[in-house]
């Protein structure tokens, strides 16, 4: 059964002259702030594409800002999210990238940390508002909105995927899609859910005590 959320309505209110440029970046900016975790003190934004050359003008920078920091596409707040993040003690950074190949509308959401630790999400504007995350932390992912989605990373073991399976499966939920990528000894995690997760699941889930990181992502 196909899954809606809001993302998938016909169009996006939102702040700003473009939705690609304004409600895609800000949602980009969401899904970073879901995947990742918060309590960051510092942000670089690495763009490419039209969005590295047009951020300034289409308000792209302000709208990844408002996401980052949890605004929704329509808060009138975007427009001083710069300023929000100021006071906040948030430092915030912009530099264009180079990538072989991307999507034109593509940008990198680095969370850099108190303990030392810079976290990353790659997620690319598609039109219409609709966003497409492609990275975490430099692995491949694919996640969409409308998708419940689990990202779950950890020191490569034995037995994970299985423990993950089992466990969701005596909660009654089917998996639709599962893709792991490990670099280094270390995986990434993805599994697609054919229904939205309970927080008591997920808090079983993280109890098993093997993830380093783990979020649960419906936006």
């Amino acid at each position: 059964m196909n899954k809606i959320s809001y993302f998938n309505v016909i169009g996006p209110v939102m702040i700003g002259p473009s939705s690609s440029h304004t409600a895609g970046a800000v949602r980009i900016g969401l899904a970073a702030r879901a995947i990742l975790e918060e309590g960051f003190h510092k942000i670089n934004f690495k763009l490419y594409g039209s969005f590295a050359k047009t951020y300034k003008g289409h308000g792209t920078d302000k709208a990844l800002i408002a996401g980052a920091l949890g605004m929704m596409p329509h808060e009138e707040r975007i427009k001083v999210a710069d300023d929000i993040a100021r006071e906040m003690g948030i430092e915030v950074n912009f530099s264009e990238v180079q990538l072989a190949i991307a999507h034109p509308n593509t940008a990198i959401v680095e969370f850099w940390y108190p303990d030392g630790r810079i976290k990353s999400v790659q997620g690319v504007s598609l039109g219409g508002g609709q966003i497409e995350i492609v990275k975490i932390d430099g692995q491949a992912v694919k996640i969409l909105p409308g998708d419940p989605t689990l990202v779950l990373q950890y020191k490569d073991r034995k037995g994970v995927i299985s423990a993950v399976s089992t466990l969701l499966a005596k909660w009654d939920y089917n998996i639709e899609t599962i893709t792991n990528n490990r670099d280094e000894g270390f995986v990434t995690l993805v599994i697609i859910l054919d229904k939205k997760l309970e927080q008591s699941c997920f808090e079983k889930i993280k109890g098993l005590g093997i993830f380093d990181h783990s979020s649960y992502v419906y936006f």
